[in-house]
């Protein structure tokens, strides 16, 4: 059940995943599918979810070119969909990392 979750979220992942789609995909109650998550991988499919996209995001960074922006690149993976509270890479901004990594290669 957590395998055929995640393969599912990493083939749907640049639009939303709801917990109502997992339980149907699975054919289980949120509660089951939330035990399933937690007794396997130690998170909650949310959480799973949340980590999957931030990865996405970070990849994105580190490829992005100039022209795309730290904002383009958030907005497309849905930064605003994660919940009320601000998501975070690392310590350091991705704008910030972004610039340094760019002054190296100069």
């Amino acid at each position: 059940m957590v395998d055929r979750v995640k393969r599912y979220v990493d083939e749907h992942l640049d639009g939303p995943v709801t917990m109502d789609e997992l339980c149907q995909l699975t054919h289980v109650s949120r509660r089951t599918l939330q035990y399933s998550f937690t007794a396997i991988l130690g998170i909650s499919p949310l959480q799973f979810l949340r980590l999957t996209r931030l990865n996405r995001v970070r990849r994105a960074l580190r490829a992005a070119s100039p022209p795309q922006s730290v904002t383009e690149i958030a907005t497309y993976w849905g930064s605003g969909t994660w919940g009320s509270s601000p998501m975070t890479i690392s310590s350091n901004s991705a704008s910030a990392r972004r610039k340094r990594s760019m002054c190296q290669h100069d």
